[in-house]
């Protein structure tokens, strides 16, 4: 029409039906050979989004071959339209068709009040009730255990007993609400989170009854320091003569075989007497007859609580260890007697307990004080 070719019929003795000529010769044989060229049976004329409950939903729909005159193929969030040339519609009316009963379908079904939004973690395309959104408008898919905000969560299980505010999203910090946390997490997930929030739940109950704890126990002991500087003459003696008995044999700590005190020691727990060359446990000052039995006790002495129960210990586990061991012998002698005397006997050591680390708040007796705390703790209803 351009002018830019001509096409001329050929004559008989030429093999072609047609010649073309002219600077678009090419361009115009390309196009006369596709309008020669017999129709497909299936070509695609449409390709639309949807989101993939709808997919599905649609899928099964169209599994009844009664119901339309096209092929559907699903590809993720798209279903492409495929045309089927029928005896009564081309293939392009019947995708018309088609789409026209889809899009009726899920009109009356309500899913087109479905939207679909992308999430922020694997940027799949997903109906807004396959994931959770944050109040900020932050999306992630939800739903199994290996989903984006499942893994979100996961990560933030082991914050839940240090941080005040709860699980948070992960973008900007914006906390969830176990309502929406529960519906959008699989059971095995919400059951790591529920537990970590009885943990926490607990942890605080805890701290508070041992503020209560404290507080009742300083008011106690205040009430004994009282009463024994009101106590008699014949108390203060007996008190003082135990305290002093304690310091000798116990805080001045001393060799089991001849009772000679001995100096601060680094390294190996399996101890010799300098004064009487006598073997014993550095841990529990139990005696043996031999260098070799010492070794052999401390491997399996209960109070020697090296990783792999070695003969050596650092300058901390020897301390530690030595505050166990007077602590646990210092009781062994307050329980010879009644508690008025023990508690005098403890308030006359009190300095000296401080010096090496112990504190006396935890020899004193105070009747069933702990009790109480500790039925208090076992009653707390979650």
């Amino acid at each position: 029409e351009e002018g830019f070719c001509s096409i001329k019929k050929a004559p008989p003795s030429h093999k072609l039906g047609l010649l073309v000529k002219g600077l678009n010769a090419e361009l115009a044989t390309r196009s006369i050979r596709d309008c020669l060229q017999p129709p497909s049976r299936h070509f695609a004329r449409c390709e639309q989004k949807y989101p993939k409950r709808v997919i599905h939903s649609i899928k099964q729909w169209l599994d009844d071959p009664t119901a339309i005159y096209a092929q559907v193929v699903t590809d993720d969030s798209k279903i492409r339209f495929y045309g089927v040339n029928s005896k009564s519609r081309s293939g392009a009316d019947n995708v018309k068709l088609t789409m026209e009963k889809i899009k009726f379908w899920i009109e009356q079904e309500g899913h087109d009040r479905f939207l679909t939004s992308t999430c922020g973690c694997c940027f799949d395309e997903y109906n807004l009730d396959q994931g959770i959104q944050c109040a900020e408008g932050h999306f992630y898919c939800s739903g199994s255990s290996d989903s984006c905000f499942s893994m979100a969560i996961k990560a933030q299980i082991n914050q839940i007993r240090t941080s005040e505010v709860g699980l948070v999203c992960p973008v900007c910090n914006t906390p969830y609400s176990q309502k929406d946390i529960a519906a959008h997490l699989p059971e095995s997930v919400w059951e790591r989170v529920q537990d970590a929030i009885v943990a926490k739940m607990v942890e605080k109950e805890k701290e508070a009854l041992d503020d209560r704890f404290n507080q009742i126990l300083n008011s106690k002991i205040q009430e004994l320091l009282s009463q024994y500087d009101n106590a008699d003459d014949i108390m203060k003696l007996r008190a003082q003569q135990e305290a002093l008995k304690v310091k000798n044999t116990i805080m001045n700590l001393s060799c089991p075989h001849c009772g000679i005190a001995y100096s601060e020691f680094t390294g190996c727990m399996a101890l010799q007497c300098a004064t009487c060359k006598g073997n014993f446990c550095g841990y529990c000052h139990s005696k043996t007859t031999t260098s070799r039995g010492a070794h052999d006790h401390v491997r399996e002495c209960l109070m020697n609580e090296t990783n792999n129960g070695s003969y050596y210990a650092t300058s901390e586990e020897i301390e530690k260890a030595q505050k166990r061991y007077r602590t646990r012998e210092i009781k062994k002698v307050l329980r010879n007697h009644k508690k008025d005397l023990q508690n005098a006997i403890v308030i006359e050591l009190g300095p000296d307990l401080k010096d090496i680390g112990i504190e006396p708040d935890a020899l004193f007796e105070v009747g069933t004080l702990h009790d109480q705390v500790y039925d208090a703790f076992v009653n707390f209803e979650l």
